[in-house]
């Protein structure tokens, strides 16, 4: 099932920005309704504007950090609970690190650009509060103080998301970083279980303060993220015991002819069967601009036989020649 016909998922398509398809899901609006309901109204709309560009940017920085260490990315989904980066990281340690850190670090430079605004109304310890907003003021008289606000809520959301997605909490940014050190030490499935472990943990002492300090909001986020690290964990585990059988075929006690067992299909998630299709469909474009450049090259090449190499423009010229070096370039 792919993973963009889940109702979870559903919505629509807000456009495609720097080679990167961007689509909202209809629960964000819920999102939206439920800020409105716990806030005054014109500070639930500014923070939900707010949210959704400050969790954009955070999303785009995932894309961009895997493009930049060799890995590639091209869709992102707005999601109630902050957004996917369909992201393919290159196969090392510092792609996946970075592909992930960059989220964390666009938000800490939403943080930096805001700052000023912050200083400047004297409500610094006021933002870094993890759950509470600082005091604001919003009012059409005072047009300067409104703008001036709109920059301390700035601050003051992205630092709670900086925070809290650096928590080693299962899927959040914090719990892949940890995974990503993990694999350096152990192999995949101990990494992933035991990093599983210690994000159920964080959950339940998240809880547990959240019950202390009388706030719904930790209670139900902890409760939240530990079901999606329990989830994930059965997942883990079934996979270790069950994700080794394979093909069999050999004598048996009761069978002269031997034992048959069929492969079962292996255990991936959406997220990482949604990876091989992509794969499947860049490795299918690959091979079809190749065949394209090859065609258009005997194309040429049968007219500098005709008419001489003169007698190509600029143009061809240029494409003779990158398409030369770039054949040369795959056979060496």
């Amino acid at each position: 099932m792919d993973i963009r016909q889940s109702p979870l998922v559903l919505g629509f398509l807000l456009g495609r920005f720097f080679g990167v398809t961007v689509r909202v899901s209809l629960w964000f609006f819920v999102l939206i309704i439920f800020l409105c309901l716990r806030l005054p109204i014109v500070i639930g709309l500014w923070a939900s504007a707010l949210l959704f560009v400050s969790i954009l940017i955070h999303e785009f920085a995932h894309v961009f950090g895997a493009r930049r260490t060799g890995g590639d990315g091209d869709e992102i989904l707005m999601w109630p609970f902050g957004g996917l980066a369909f992201v393919s990281p290159a196969n090392n340690f510092r792609s996946e690190f970075w592909t992930t850190a960059c989220g964390p670090l666009a938000n800490l430079l939403l943080c930096i650009v805001s700052l000023p605004a912050v200083l400047s109304a004297d409500v610094f310890w006021e933002s870094l509060r993890p759950i509470m907003l600082p005091p604001l003021e919003f009012s059409l008289s005072n047009l300067p103080g409104s703008i001036n606000s709109v920059f301390v809520l700035l601050f003051a959301l992205n630092f709670k998301l900086f925070v809290f997605n650096l928590l080693p909490i299962h899927p959040l940014d914090g719990g892949q970083i940890t995974f990503s050190i993990a694999k350096l030490r152990w192999d995949r499935n101990t990494a992933r279980i035991g990093t599983l472990y210690a994000s159920m943990i964080v959950c339940i002492f998240l809880a547990i303060i959240g019950t202390f300090t009388k706030s719904t909001d930790a209670v139900f986020i902890g409760f939240a993220l530990f079901m999606f690290g329990l989830q994930a964990h059965m997942q883990a585990v079934f996979a270790q015991q069950f994700g080794d059988l394979g093909f069999e075929y050999g004598p048996g006690e009761d069978d002269e002819y031997g034992l048959f067992r069929e492969e079962p299909e292996p255990q991936l998630s959406m997220m990482e069967r949604w990876k091989l299709r992509r794969d499947e469909k860049r490795r299918d474009k690959e091979a079809q601009t190749q065949v394209e450049t090859k065609q258009r090259v005997d194309e040429l090449l049968e007219k500098i036989n005709v008419n001489g190499f003169d007698s190509l423009t600029d143009a061809e010229k240029k494409f003779l020649q990158q398409a030369s070096s770039r054949y040369k370039t795959q056979s060496d």
